[in-house]
């Protein structure tokens, strides 16, 4: 078996280099670029020890499962999920010019402007469609409008638009992976004694899956083609890719984000408006993550969810009942050379430094903070300005190592939930949404000096895991929490049941301590009735928590994904492998 195998790479590799152009037609690359890249590929769907390791992807030491610093926690600003000529983004373009943005401030707007502000971090979000192949997938690509003149000229590119797309010439194309890693580090800012000063840069990837939605995957040694990795068939090839070690080409290292949820199953990048999708969902399911379906054993590994606009938050409402621990990410999905706008969200990590490993352990311990673009402030070529967002659950000090971040989970039969937010504007409500009651608490709203401190006191349920995130809308919203118009959302805190006989407050055992109580807890500012209702335990009845219970959610309800015939999702997995060749859908 080790041996079929064994061939099975040396024919693809041979075939690899013997359909390609020489090297010497190839300005800069060779035939061993080319080569890797086909061995890569076979590898990425069977592991092949004594063989796969040669051509492996280093380790970027990206993870860290402890803190890896000691200083205090500070929120730090980046830009996640960009896109350059490496994917689906202007074809001149590469990850250096948007991590370039990103420490800089500085970019170029579609309609001419500079919107740019310099930031603590950006993350890449390449596609892994084309990963290995020399060629731009931009909509500039097939842009069929310059065929007329083309052929008056005799202009060949002109005449055929993916000519302009293609980048056989250019080595690093041939290992975009590699690369994207490299201009990672070459962006990040380390004085002459390694540490890491200012601007950091990181890598990821798009796995592109147009049936199920695409994923957000960060930090991770390898990457894997979900036009190739069978997954259009199942999620469950994605779940095991993460399972699988990396030292065997797999992803469980990765932080994993759902991106841009929303929306009907679609057959290739470019079909997703067609009356055929929602056909695909009414008859087989599994749009959006077999709707956002919990999958325990990669709990672990699935940080996030997109939260910008619309909808969003109530698909984050819709993940956590589902089970998952997720914080917000506010994405810029950008793809053009508009980078790290001032016009577009951003995303808040809670860390102690600035190294990729504590940005690894922030988003891992789901330390995030989605903002929208009205709270992002700041010129071109200046740091951007954001406000001061703090929630946390314990000791009133949150440089206490007994309080627990936003993220964390408290064991323990009732807490205290603590807000501190200054630099907002005046008059944004501020509520706290929950499974343990059925409509957002009230908070208050923001003073004329741009500040609100409040605290909610927090009660575990007997059996059920419960949990608190604090939204932040505009002034004058009248369905903050509810609605769809939202300026920050915070990651939760979840409260764990403790044993009855067990009682802890803040982790701490009281005297004389009883049975937890199922009370949803009340807040310091509140009116006095949201203190008397009624919990709601996590998972009885999804329709009726929070923002779940809200209209728009239940207009976005999807079935639940059901056993699909091979024979149909067969066909979908061999239309969708085409769309690597083809224009993507921004996304």
């Amino acid at each position: 078996m080790r041996l079929g195998s064994a061939l099975v790479v040396g024919a693809a590799l041979a075939c690899g280099v013997a359909t390609m152009p020489s090297a010497s037609a190839q300005v800069g690359s060779d035939v061993g670029d080319v080569g890797v890249a086909v061995a890569r590929q076979v590898c990425e769907q069977l592991w092949l020890e004594g063989v796969c390791e040669a051509v492996g992807h280093p380790d970027p030491a990206y993870r860290s499962e402890e803190d890896p610093s000691t200083g205090p926690l500070e929120l730090r600003i980046g830009a996640v999920h960009e896109h350059s000529g490496y994917s689906d983004g202007d074809p001149d373009t590469r990850p250096a010019d948007y991590f370039r943005a990103g420490r800089e401030g500085r970019n170029e707007h579609r309609d001419g402007r500079d919107t740019g502000v310099a930031v603590d971090f950006v993350l890449g979000s390449e596609h892994s469609d084309n990963e290995k192949l020399p060629v731009t997938t931009a909509k500039v690509c097939i842009d069929l409008s310059s065929v007329s003149d083309g052929l008056a000229t005799l202009d060949l590119e002109a005449i055929l638009p993916p000519l302009r797309c293609s980048n056989v010439e250019h080595a690093d194309h041939y290992r975009k992976w590699a690369e994207a890693l490299a201009q990672a580090i070459e962006a990040t800012e380390v004085d002459e004694d390694g540490h890491h000063v200012g601007f950091t840069a990181m890598r990821g990837f798009e796995w592109t899956n147009d049936y199920y939605n695409h994923l957000g995957v960060y930090f991770s040694r390898n990457v894997v083609n979900a036009k190739l990795d069978g997954s259009y068939l199942s999620m469950d090839v994605m779940w095991d890719w993460l399972r699988r070690p990396p030292e065997r080409g797999g992803g469980a290292d990765a932080l994993v984000v759902f991106n841009h949820p929303g929306g009907n199953p679609a057959l290739t990048p470019f079909d997703g408006d067609l009356p055929h999708n929602v056909l695909l969902q009414e008859l087989l399911g599994g749009a959006n993550w077999d709707d956002v379906a919990y999958v325990p054993d990669v709990d672990d590994r699935v940080i996030g969810i997109e939260v910008n606009r619309g909808d969003d938050l109530a698909w984050y409402v819709r993940a956590l009942t589902s089970g998952w621990h997720l914080g917000p990410v506010a994405a810029e999905d950008e793809h053009e050379r508009a980078w790290s706008s001032s016009e577009d969200g951003k995303t808040l990590v809670l860390t102690r430094g600035r190294s990729p490993r504590d940005y690894y352990h922030a988003f891992h311990q789901r330390r995030t903070i989605a903002l929208g673009a009205d709270l992002v402030g700041g010129a071109p070529g200046e740091r951007a300005t954001f406000p001061q967002l703090h929630y946390w659950a314990g000791a009133p000090d949150r440089q206490d190592p007994a309080a627990t971040p936003l993220g964390g989970i408290v064991d323990a039969a009732r807490t205290t939930l603590r807000l501190d937010l200054d630099g907002l504007p005046e008059g944004s409500p501020v509520v706290l949404v929950t499974n343990a009651a059925p409509e957002p608490i009230a908070l208050g709203v923001v003073d004329g000096s741009g500040r609100l401190t409040a605290t909610h006191e927090a009660t575990a349920h007997e059996t059920e895991e419960r949990w608190w995130f604090a939204v932040v809308c505009p002034p004058g919203t009248a369905d903050c929490g509810t609605g769809e118009s939202y300026s920050a959302v915070t990651a939760p805190i979840w409260l764990r049941p403790t044993p009855i006989g067990d009682e802890v407050v803040d982790g701490i055992p009281p005297a004389g301590a009883g049975a937890a109580s199922a009370a949803s807890g009340a807040s310091a500012v509140e009116a006095p009735g949201p203190a008397a209702r009624g919990a709601q335990p996590a998972g009885e009845d999804a329709a009726g928590l929070a923002v779940t219970a809200a209209a728009h959610t239940e207009a976005a309800r999807l079935p639940a994904t059901g056993g699909a015939p091979l024979l149909v999702l067969g066909a979908v997995l061999l239309v969708a492998a085409g769309g690597t060749w083809v224009l993507r859908r921004p996304a």
